[in-house]
């Protein structure tokens, strides 16, 4: 069974993945700044044999623009697009 998935949780072999991964914007589904914040929602593909979870979709919380301080992961796309927002909603009920 391959690691790799596309972002509907279809299989793909490594050759496609790569291609699908280099595509920073292909991959970004959600992006939110605003001051020093930034939250990124990307497509991440991969299954972790460790963890045996698809996880296809990762949320990062950077601030000052390069400093991740938080990331969670996510089986599928609607999930990662809901946690994206809730976070988002979060930090700015901080800010």
């Amino acid at each position: 069974m391959t690691p790799f998935y596309d972002q509907d949780g279809q299989p793909i072999t490594v050759e496609q993945w790569g291609a699908l991964f280099e595509d920073v914007a292909g991959r970004t589904i959600a992006e939110d700044t605003w001051g020093a914040m930034r939250v990124a929602t990307l497509w991440l593909g991969y299954v972790d044999p460790i963890i045996e979870s698809a996880r296809l979709f990762g949320t990062a919380l950077f601030r000052h623009k390069s400093f991740l301080f938080e990331l969670e992961t996510y089986d599928n796309k609607a999930d990662a697009l809901a946690g994206h927002a809730r976070h988002v909603a979060a930090e700015k009920a901080k800010s």
